[in-house]
């Protein structure tokens, strides 16, 4: 069981790192846009974080960061990060724990997949509309996820020395 000055600390620390995040998306990465495309950070940051993560305390923090990113940030009303963000979040730890080891590798794929699953989600919704977005919206989420990709080195350094300074031994 952490002890309760370290487990203050590092929800402390993650509760920062959503806040950080949604601050450098909207006031730096939503502007810089490239060929149409601008780099996406929100994912990324579930998915690293999930990979230091047991299951419960990184379903917990995609919820959280999705309910954010629906209400306060996107505004939107379909609830798309609300379930994204969780599922993302446990098949991140369940990666890092049965097939990877945490680290580069472990992010890189989990970032993979939280994008894949991030179009995925997009396109569903359009179809929904009436729309056939399959060739666009995935063509859009390979664009966002090779813009975001190098966010995975800062992040995975931040979370991997979270993750040493708090380990529950």
């Amino acid at each position: 069981m952490l002890a309760r000055n370290a487990l203050l600390f590092k929800w402390s620390v993650y509760v920062g790192t959503m806040l950080l995040a949604i601050l450098i998306q909207t006031a730096l990465l939503n502007h810089l846009v490239i060929g149409g495309i601008f780099p996406y950070l929100y994912p990324v940051v579930v998915a690293v974080m999930a990979t230091y993560e047991k299951p419960t305390e990184s379903a917990v923090y995609g919820l959280i960061f999705g309910v954010l990113c629906d209400t306060a940030v996107l505004q939107h009303t379909s609830f798309l990060y609300t379930i994204l963000f969780p599922l993302v979040a446990i098949l991140s730890t369940c990666i890092a724990k049965n097939l990877l080891k945490s680290g580069f590798l472990c992010s890189g794929v989990t970032t993979v997949l939280a994008f894949f699953l991030h179009g995925l989600f997009q396109c569903i919704s359009l179809s929904a509309r009436g729309q056939n977005p399959w060739v666009l919206g995935f063509a859009i989420t390979g664009q966002e996820l090779a813009l975001s990709f190098l966010c995975i080195i800062p992040l995975t350094l931040a979370f991997s020395f979270i993750a040493e300074r708090t380990r529950d031994d």
